[in-house]
């Protein structure tokens, strides 16, 4: 198939799937009101299950091929992009754990709150303690 064959297709499938939602729609809504006057007997509860799950695997089956299609036409318009010369370079792809790997960024210490003020006093000094030890350490020859 060619490029507009696959393009067409996805428009058929696109209409083919609002038509068919729209149908899902007006049975669930049928469905909702059997259960609402359950006494009346509107509709076999029975047809009316088996013919949503019908109109479902009948949509799921469209979007399966919608979603081929459409693969299929990016890939083609990459290869024409790159047939044409137009290539343009690849995106990097995110990281999916980089947010998690950092530390939270500490929070400014509330004024109204002593305690709070302390306990951030007492980290800074000991994270000052603790590189100029690392410092001297440095400056000191290996005997």
């Amino acid at each position: 198939m060619t490029k507009t064959e696959y393009t067409t297709a996805i428009a058929t499938n696109q209409t083919a799937i609002a038509a068919l939602r729209a149908d899902l729609h007006k049975l669930r809504s049928i469905e909702k009101l059997s259960k609402h006057f359950a006494d009346l007997e509107l509709v076999n509860s029975d047809t009316l299950t088996a013919t949503i799950t019908a109109k479902k695997g009948e949509l799921n089956k469209l979007r399966a091929e919608l979603s081929k299609a459409r693969r299929i036409v990016k890939r083609m318009s990459e290869i024409e992009d790159i047939e044409a010369g137009k290539t343009t370079e690849k995106k990097a792809k995110k990281a999916t754990g980089g947010k998690k790997a950092e530390a939270p960024a500490a929070k400014p210490a509330d004024p109204k709150n002593p305690a709070e003020k302390k306990a951030t006093a007492k980290k800074s000094t000991a994270k000052a303690k603790q590189t100029a030890g690392s410092a001297e350490a440095k400056e000191a020859p290996a005997a």
